[in-house]
């Protein structure tokens, strides 16, 4: 009997720490650890793609918590919430779910609990509910309508089998109350197609995948919020601009390398063409991938290199070609007749010394080492984006932590020849990468204050100028200065393309954000964005304020 009882406790355990379930991109979890390794306690952890399993996310608080006495009041405060919180230390053996209070510890615990737990030996099972409520007003008198807000419910649903097959499931239904525009400014509710598409207030989303890990290997096909990119804020390869999207992904994880890849299925805009009285009109939507990969190095526990590359096709059925992880797909795309657009990116992280971190990533859309030499950077094939980070966490007041970064981008950058906006690097309309137009600059400054461990706010500063493609009063372009995501070099380009060149627009926007986690559960989020710009942009307001609650990190 004892035993048997050995082996259950140990499965448990297994069960518990070691999951490869995904933990959601915007949990706080990933600021916290990754101010860890910036001021060095963690020095391997590799945060560059996100989504971490919950395996990975553990392991690095258990050797937080080997060296808490080094770790400074503030990061053991946080460390003891999120050991809660992942229930990597619990204060009894009780289970949450089997409390006559199950519900209300959904909404206060500090620990992790469920509404529903099931448990057998190697196999966990959890059920919860999806809740989220935001409330928005503006003053921006463009707007006639000044007040909006949404509410979203579902349900959430987890399994866990031994140490290696995690699934989860999230679905859920949306109102929109109030101001369409803006709530439609919101990405939740405007890039959801039954909300803009078909004119009604509601709206749903669904997210989820199978996740194994087996040793050095984890695969999963899956759909949810994905971010990859070295600055931790400013994800240049793919930030949380688009929508989500399905994939297939796996990973090859070292001590010195690790290698990812992902396959993925992008969307184009829908079109009618012309049908007869009996079938109607048919919707149409073209066929649009992405494949991508990056290959990392841990030179030393200061500086990590990487190399990545990716590929956008489309008009046609997935490509073999491109399922090869371990091919280059510059030279592949060229021996399928160049229909594609590839890109290639080199990425370095150095942390010269405890607290201070520097971070740069290039992306070439076109190489052509021939146009960089004097008198030829400016020509129209040069497309590249350079962004250039600093994280800083002073020892004389460590609940501080400064970002400071540039992004730089050629013109015509990420748009390319073709069918719409089939080859360009967007997904249904959205930008994949930064929400910055090519031919464009941005400064950024960021401070985040840790006031205390369940509270943290934000104050973000960010300047970008833009040199906008010209058009007449009747909306016709006249000038194509490679401004746009969605218009390629054309008849209007000019052979040398000069930077912020056309109608140089500036936009300058404040945001003050606040984020207080209730529970392990609950976060409440308020904040303020004030705006100026010198162009007309009506589709984001010049300044509103905010304030949402959710169960759940969805």
């Amino acid at each position: 009997m004892k035993r048997l009882f050995f082996i259950i406790a140990l499965f448990s355990q297994s069960i518990l720490y070691s999951q490869p379930e995904p933990i959601n991109a915007e949990h706080p979890v990933y600021f916290f650890l990754r101010k860890a390794a910036v001021t060095g306690f963690i020095p391997e952890y590799d945060d560059a793609i996100i989504p971490k399993s919950r395996t990975e996310i553990t392991e690095n608080l258990k050797i937080l918590e080997s060296r808490k006495s080094e770790l400074t009041t503030a990061m053991q405060e946080e460390l003891e919430r999120y050991f809660l919180a992942f229930s990597i230390k619990t204060t009894d053996n009780t289970n949450p779910a089997e409390e006559p209070n199950r519900i209300s510890a959904l909404f206060s615990s500090p620990k992790e609990a469920h509404l529903f737990k099931h448990n057998e030996t190697g196999f966990e099972a959890t059920l919860d509910p999806l809740l989220a409520i935001k409330y928005h007003e503006t003053h921006d008198p463009n707007y006639n309508e000044k007040r909006a807000g949404y509410f979203r419910y579902g349900a959430y649903i987890r399994f866990n089998y031994s140490d290696w097959f995690s699934a989860y499931i999230m679905a859920w239904n949306g109102n929109s109350y109030g101001s369409r525009q803006l709530n439609g400014s919101d990405p939740t509710v405007g890039q959801k197609f039954t909300f803009w598409h078909t004119g009604l207030d509601h709206f749903d989303g669904t997210e989820g995948g199978a996740f194994v890990k087996k040793g050095i290997f984890s695969a999963s096909i899956v759909r949810n919020r994905t971010l990859w990119g070295e600055n931790f804020y400013l994800k240049d390869k793919i930030s949380g601009a688009s929508q989500m999207f399905d994939r297939f992904e796996f990973e090859i994880k070292t001590g010195f390398f690790t290698y990812n890849f992902m396959h993925g299925t992008l969307v184009t805009p829908q079109y009618i063409t012309p049908g007869d009285t009996m079938y109607g009109d048919p919707k149409h939507r073209d066929e649009k991938y992405t494949a991508q990969n990056r290959l990392s190095f841990q030179i030393s526990n200061s500086f990590r290199l990487s190399l990545w590359q990716a590929v956008i096709y489309a008009g046609r059925s997935i490509e073999p070609a491109y399922l090869n992880p371990f091919l280059f797909w510059e030279s592949a795309q060229r021996s399928l007749q160049d229909l594609d657009n590839s890109l290639i990116g080199l990425d370095v992280r150095y942390r010269p010394a405890a607290g201070v971190e520097l971070t740069g990533s290039v992306i070439f859309d076109d190489i052509n080492f021939s146009n960089w030499l004097p008198g030829k950077f400016q020509k129209n094939s040069n497309r590249m984006s350079f962004l250039a980070g600093l994280m800083y966490i002073p020892q004389f007041a460590p609940r501080l932590t400064f970002n400071l970064s540039y992004y730089f981008v050629r013109p015509y950058t990420f748009s390319h020849p073709g069918d719409g906006e089939n080859l360009a690097y967007v997904n249904n309309h959205f930008p994949l990468g930064l929400d910055v137009q090519p031919n464009s600059d941005m400064w950024n400054l960021r401070v985040d204050w840790q006031i205390m461990a369940q509270w943290r706010m934000s104050f973000d500063l960010k300047h970008i100028r833009n040199g906008a493609n010209m058009y007449d009063h009747l909306g016709n372009m006249t000038e194509n200065h490679g401004g746009s995501f969605f218009v390629p070099i054309n008849k209007l380009s000019k052979e040398d393309a000069y930077f912020l060149a056309g109608d140089l627009h500036n936009t300058t926007s404040f945001d003050i954000v606040t984020e207080y986690a209730l529970s392990a559960n609950v976060r409440v989020n308020a904040g303020i964005n004030s705006r100026s710009r010198n162009f007309s942009e009506p589709t984001i307001p010049s300044s509103y304020y905010y304030c949402s609650v959710s169960l759940f990190y969805f």
